[in-house]
This record gives structure tokens, C-alpha cells and sequence, in this order.
């Protein structure tokens, strides 16, 4: 059966209950101690009931401390009177069961306080708590022994002296201890069981015997060798030879059961070897008086119990020792593998190096920043070995290395480095910090070094910088025509006479300007448009798209002949792509040979193999210089022999923005016979001569999704520009 929840009874009921069974348990215990009264004297040769009062008095607290005193004291003056004392013994012994049990909980309230009904929560289990216990009751007894002396000699004049203390001293001291280990033990059991047939179960079951059966049978055979010995040390010829091994079954029990169990069968032990002796036989009735002879036996049995609850929770404290070890190790390897995992997944690279430059832990990013990919060195090498120069080309030495800084215990702030190793031909900037790391006892002391690859972010901030002066540049240029135009206008209008036709024109300089800071704010604006618009991918008519873009140019005043492939089909944002064809085709239109009129023709083929197209535009202006061919997209860059063309510079960065988002290529071609032809590879499908229209969409847009279409993502790496 269950125990009974604690919320599901009251707490006074559940006192008063607990009350009750000890009260009992008492009596019981103090009937059998009264039983053992040696002829013509007060004494008990056993008193188990002094465990049961230690219990009673020890685990209680305010108004249930004085009903368990008062209980205490009425059921020792009323089992010593009933069973023969005088009334004057029985207030005897109420002051000294009192006293002693008072000051045993005092201790160990004091010493175990950690321990369940000590006024803790944790078990009795550290061989540490048990010799604190032993120790208590040795010294409550001690001062319950004097005391009784005393009152028994003031009350009845009975016989006192060193050997009947000794006794009361001795079966106090052993009842106590047995007793209450026992009680605390099974009250622990019980309340970690829960019910009844797990009680049972873990008296011969351990954590570390997991088979229950087996456990049962060596408990079956530790009750049949206890008995054994019993017999024959207490009943057969010559006990004396054989009196060793009383002590083997108590061995036993402690390297093999639980606590509990070891604590019951120290108490059956003793008490077969007390009434033995008290019967006069075994290795204990050498000596002429009973109280001797109780006395060596329950220093012997006090002994044999310490010892198995020794032995017993010793084991209990090593097993629970190695199942944390065993959880620890469990807990550092995964957290190993995970630290190592986290690691190796890392783009920035980590290096700890300890005082005698050894590589503790390194990760593979480190390796590929530092050009030394698939290299796992033990020791740090020479400054020299990983080809570190300063931004300006100094060589960095041994002694500028950051990780010797971390190690003196300061910390080496980021700087940048250059890497020219052989693996990596083209230079590397890496961001290179270090800083102590704590230090644990008895460990050399160690850096961690972080090494960043800041290439690409050093490039963009330097294409930023010089970005936003050619902006300001451009910009400040009209900005100063306005203004100055500005001022004349208004000082002609501060004339007396102001002539309205001369301030007209220069007020058409103004207007140029601002348009020119128009024009110049409307291509930036495209450019950062292409680059962080969000995409809407789908199946777009790139000839329909152009044929719009073609009458948009004829609409403008600006005549050229245009010329397109029916049927060109790409996957893309179609937003972006008529931007694409707006600058291409403008640029055309720009550039074409002064004095004939321009042309350009957008053609397309598929490549073979795959549904990428390559798409171009092909013009018959004045070209492009080969040396300008690769940086005409970069942004703010003018083609040299474009002289007195208007442009910023920013039409072919925006195209290269856009295809890039496409994950396709851009390049600049000479057109045979003069000219220059912009080649496009973009994801599309196959070209279809002589579809026309302006491109019917085939699939729902996805805002933000990848541009290309998901049959065609597994290459995207080899589009990419």
C-alpha cells in the first residue's frame, strides 16, 4: 500500500499518529529491557527502549517537544513501576531518560543538523554523520549513566560502583545506538519508497546489485550464515576457537546491502549474542558476574554494528561518488564535443596557447585565415612561418606576436595584419586580439587568440569611404554652381534696373545644376536599391521587357534602332530587370559614335547542358577600353575616352548589382566591327522564337525567396559572380 500523501493529511493527525507509535514502540522496548533485571538489583542488562526515546525527544520541535516529554516520562514511571520498581526508582528514571534524551538531541541538533529528524532533510549515509551519532549517544549516556547512579543510591540505596555505571553506561549507549539508526534508517526507506513492496524491495536490492533476485538470494544466504555462526559460536564445543566469525556475516552485510539492513542485522546480532550470554553461553561467560559478561558482550555488539554501518555507508558514499564521476565525465565529454562542434562551425578562428607555447586547442578556421589549412602544429611557430607583415609590408617578429602580451597578462587589442602566405597568394587582412585566460590552480598560464578575416570588410569600408567622397565630390560640384549662380541672381535683382533676361539664363544654370544633383541623388538611390530591394522571382519575357523599354527611349526624343530576340525567357525579379535594360540601353544610346544613329540588338542562347542563358546586349558606340573593361561596374568609374559624355558613373554598378542579386555574371565584350556588347548570364528557361507579349508571370511571387527557382538551386554556386 501507499503511504499516505502529507498534503492529504493534517499535520496535527499525523503528529498525534506518530505520537502514538512511539508511545508504543517504548513500551514495547522498555517491557523487554525490564525483563533483563539482574536479581537483587535495579539494573537492566538491555535497554532498547533508550533508542526509541531518542527518537521520540529528538524529532520534535515546540509544543510536540513537551508532549513527547511528558508522553516519555509517563511511560517510563509506568512500565518501571508495573514491572516491580519502586515508585522512587520510577521518578529516577524519569530525570535520567529525560536528561539523556534531551541531551542527545541537543548534539545532534548541533553536530547533524543536516540529517532528517535531526531538523535537516538529507539522509543518514556519511560515515563522517554516523561517528558524530555514535559520539552523541556515547556522551548522553555517559551523562544518563551518572545521573541514574546517583538517584538509584539516593532513592534505594542500591548497590553502586564503576562495573554497574559501566553497565548502565553500556547497554544505554548500545540501545540508542542500534535503535535509533535503525528507526532513522527504515523512516528514511520508507519515505524514499513510497509503498511497501518498494520498502521490501530495497532492503535486498542496491544501485549497485541491479538484479533484484540475486539480491534476494544473497540475502537469503547472509540470514542462513549468520545463523551458522550463531550456532556455532554460541552453542557448539570449543565456541571460543570459533568466536572470529561473528565478525564475517557483519563484513558481509556492510560490503553487500543497503544500510538498513545492515543496521537490523546488527541489531538481531546482538541481541542473539545478549540473551546467549544472559543464558550463559558463548565466548562472553568467562567472567563471574552477569553485568560483566553483559558489558563485554554490548561493548562487542556496539562495536560489530558501528563497523557494518561503517562499511555500509562508506560503500553508499563511494558508489554515489563514482556515479558522479561517472556523470561528470558523461557531462564534460559532451560538453567537449559540442565546444568542439561550435568550434570547428566558427568562420572567426581561435587559438589557446599556454605559457610554453603549446597549441592547447585550435580550430580549423584558424588554420584556412592563417593560409595553413589541414595544418595541426603542437607549438607556436616563428612570426616568420605565418608570413604576418604589418599593413605597410613590415615583417612582424616573435616578440609582436599578441599571444605573448596575453601571456605577460595583458590584453592585446585587435589590430590588423596582413597574411601573404604561399597558400593564400593574394594577401589576406586578418583582425589578430588576444587576452589572458583565468587561470586554474596548478595549470600554466594560457592566451586565447582570435584571428578574424576582415579582407572583404576592410575592402568594403575603404569602397564605402571612397564611395561617399565621389558622391560629396559630385554632389559639391552643381551645389557650388547653384550657389554661385545664386548670388548673382540676386545681386542682379538688387540692381536698380534689373535686367530680366540676363537673370533668366543665369536662373537656367541653377535649374541645370539641381538637375544634375537630381540625376546624381535618382543613380544612387537605383544603386542601393538594387542591392537591398527585396526580391520577387518569377518567369519573365526579357524580349517583351525590352520592347517596352525600347518605345520608353523612342518616347524620350532620342532615335535608335533596336533590335530584339523574340522568345527570351529569364527567372527574376522583373523590377530589376527592367532596370537592367534601362541602363544598358541608355548607356547604348550615350555612347554611340557622334553623328549616327545608334544601335542595339539583345540576343540570348542557352548554354548547353543547362537552363542558364546567356543574354547580350550589343551596341556599335565608341567601346570601351580594354583596360576599363573589368572596373567600368565598379561604382563612380569613368570610361577614359568618353570625353564630354555626362555620366556618373554608377549605370553599370547597378547592372552588375543586379545581376549579382540573380546570381548570374556580367562582362564587357568588343562588338565585332566596333562597339561594345554587355553579356549576361542569368537562370532562365529556353528561348522560344516567335513567342511575343510582355511576359505572363507562371508562378506566385515570393517575397524575399531566393531568386533562383527551386529546380535550379543546386547550381546556383557555379552562377554565382
Amino acid at each position: 500500500m501507499r503511504t499516505p500523501d502529507a498534503g492529504t493529511v493534517p499535520a496535527p493527525a499525523r503528529e498525534v499518529a506518530q505520537q502514538l507509535l512511539l508511545a508504543a514502540g517504548y513500551l514495547l522496548a522498555a517491557v523487554a529491557g525490564r525483563a533483563t533485571v539482574v536479581d537483587g538489583s535495579a539494573l537492566s542488562l538491555v535497554w532498547p527502549a533508550a533508542g526509541v526515546a531518542a527518537v521520540w525527544v529528538t524529532c520534535r520541535d515546540g509544543l510536540w517537544l513537551l508532549v513527547a516529554l511528558a508522553g516519555l516520562a509517563a511511560a517510563t514511571f509506568g512500565v518501571n513501576v508495573a514491572t516491580g520498581a519502586p515508585p522512587a526508582l520510577g521518578l529516577v528514571f524519569i530525570v535520567t531518560n529525560l536528561v539523556q534524551a534531551l541531551v542527545l538531541r541537543g548534539l545532534l541538533r548541533r553536530w547533524v543538523p543536516e540529517v532528517a529528524c535531526f531538523g535537516g532533510d538529507r539522509p543518514l549515509s556519511e560515515v563522517a554523520q554516523l561517528v558524530r551519532v555514535v559520539i552523541a549517544a556515547v556522551l548522553a549516556c555517559a551523562a544518563g549513566a551518572a545521573l541514574g547512579q546517583l538517584g538509584t543510591a539516593l532513592a534505594v540505596e542500591g548497590e553502586t560502583g564503576l562495573l554497574p555505571a559501566a553497565a548502565w553506561w553500556s547497554r544505554n549507549s548500545l540501545g540508542t545506538v542500534v535503535v535509533l539508526c535503525v528507526l532513522v534508517l527504515a523512516l528514511q526507506a520508507w519515505r524514499s519508497a513510497g509503498t511497501t513492496g518498494a520498502f521490501l524491495r530495497g532492503l535486498v536490492e542496491d544501485p549497485s546489485r541491479p538484479d533484484g533476485a540475486a539480491g534476494a538470494l544473497e540475502g537469503l544466504a547472509l540470514a542462513v550464515a549468520s545463523g551458522a555462526v550463531w550456532v556455532a559460536v554460541f552453542l557448539g564445543p570449543g565456541a571460543d576457537a570459533y568466536s572470529f566469525l561473528l565478525l564475517a556475516p557483519v563484513v558481509w552485510a556492510g560490503l553487500r546491502f543497503a544500510p538498513l539492513v545492515v543496521a537490523l542485522h546488527g541489531f538481531l546480532t546482538g541481541a542473539a549474542a545478549i540473551c546467549f550470554t544472559i543464558a550463559g553461553r558463548g565466548p562472553f561467560v568467562d567472567t563471574a558476574d552477569v553485568r560483566s559478561e553483559v558489558v563485554v558482550v554490548q561493548a562487542f555488539v556496539g562495536i560489530a554494528v558501528v563497523t557494518g554501518l561503517a562499511l555500509a555507508f562508506a560503500r553508499a558514499e563511494r558508489d554515489h561518488a563514482l556515479r558522479r564521476l561517472h556523470a561528470s565525465e558523461r557531462e564534460a565529454t559532451a560538453h567537449a564535443a559540442l565546444l568542439g562542434s561550435v568550434l570547428e562551425q566558427m568562420r572567426d578562428g581561435v587559438v589557446v596557447v599556454d605559457e610554453h607555447h603549446r597549441v592547447v586547442l585550435r580550430n580549423e578556421a584558424a588554420g584556412r585565415i592563417l593560409g595553413r589549412r589541414g595544418e595541426r602544429p603542437d607549438v607556436v611557430e616563428p612570426a616568420a612561418a605565418y608570413h604576418l607583415v604589418e599593413t605597410d609590408g613590415t615583417p612582424v617578429g616573435d616578440e609582436d606576436l599578441p599571444y605573448r602580451r596575453a601571456l605577460a597578462g595583458q590584453v592585446a587589442g585587435p589590430r590588423d595584419l596582413r597574411v601573404v602566405a604561399p597558400g593564400v597568394p593574394s594577401g589576406t587582412i586578418v583582425e589578430i586580439g588576444a587576452h589572458p585566460v583565468p587561470p586554474l590552480p596548478g595549470a600554466p598560464r594560457q592566451a586565447m587568440v582570435h584571428v578574424r578575416d576582415v579582407t572583404v570588410e576592410r575592402q568594403r569600408h575603404a569602397a564605402l569611404a571612397s564611395f561617399a567622397r565621389v558622391v560629396a565630390h559630385d554632389l559639391l560640384n552643381p551645389l557650388t554652381v547653384v550657389q554661385g549662380w545664386a548670388d548673382v541672381v540676386r545681386s542682379g535683382l538688387d540692381a536698380p534696373e534689373p535686367d530680366l533676361a540676363r537673370l533668366r539664363g543665369r536662373a537656367d544654370r541653377i535649374l541645370e545644376a539641381a538637375e544634375r544633383m537630381r540625376e546624381l541623388v535618382d543613380a544612387v538611390l537605383a544603386l542601393a536599391l538594387a542591392r537591398d530591394r527585396d526580391l520577387r522571382p518569377r518567369m519573365v519575357d526579357l524580349s517583351g521587357l525590352m520592347v517596352e523599354v525600347a518605345r520608353l527611349q523612342a518616347d524620350s526624343g532620342q532615335p535608335a534602332e533596336i533590335t530584339v530576340q523574340p522568345g527570351v525567357r529569364v527567372w527574376g525579379d522583373r523590377a530589376l530587370l527592367r532596370q537592367l535594360l534601362e541602363n544598358l540601353l541608355t548607356n547604348a544610346v550615350k555612347y554611340a559614335v557622334p553623328g549616327r544613329v545608334p544601335r542595339v540588338a539583345l540576343t540570348a542562347e542557352p548554354e548547353p547542358g543547362s537552363e542558364w542563358l546567356e543574354v547580350r546586349v550589343s551596341d556599335e558606340g565608341i567601346g570601351i577600353p580594354t583596360e576599363d573593361r573589368e572596373r567600368v561596374f565598379e561604382p563612380f568609374h569613368r570610361v577614359g575616352g568618353a570625353t564630354g559624355v555626362d555620366g556618373h558613373g554608377i549605370g553599370l554598378a547597378t547592372c552588375a548589382q543586379i545581376v549579382e542579386r540573380h546570381h548570374g555574371t556580367i562582362r564587357a565584350e568588343e562588338t565585332p566591327g566596333g562597339g561594345t556588347t554587355i553579356v549576361l548570364r542569368l537562370p532562365g528557361g529556353p528561348v522560344e522564337p516567335g513567342s511575343g507579349g510582355t511576359g505572363a508571370d507562371t508562378r506566385t511571387p515570393s517575397v524575399g525567396a531566393d531568386i533562383l527557382p527551386p529546380d535550379r538551386r543546386s547550381g546556383a554556386g557555379s552562377a554565382s559572380a
